[in-house]
């Protein structure tokens, strides 16, 4: 449970993160999953967000309910599975 989001790789572990950490630069779109039961059931889907609104949007209902999952979720534009994985494997 809590907030979960990709940093840039020099990040520590156990550092309190804030947007600066924040690895933006993944996509020009985001979703914020919302998952209140952590259960099985599909998570509620907001976006596609810019990345300052996901974060905004994420870290506000993190306040509200800190006991839900949240995720900021890059959205990628359709690419070859190789250049993904090595963009993903960049961070």
């Amino acid at each position: 449970m809590g907030l979960i989001y990709p940093v840039h790789a020099h990040v520590a572990d156990d550092e309190d993160n804030g947007y600066d950490d924040f690895y933006a630069e993944w996509s020009d779109s985001w979703l914020v999953e919302i998952d209140p039961e952590d259960d099985e059931d599909d998570p509620v889907k907001v976006g596609p967000l810019g990345p300052r609104a996901a974060w905004d949007l994420a870290n506000e209902v993190e306040d509200l309910r800190p006991g839900w999952t949240v995720a900021i979720v890059p959205v990628f534009e359709p690419e070859p599975a190789e250049s993904l994985v090595a963009r993903i494997e960049e961070t």
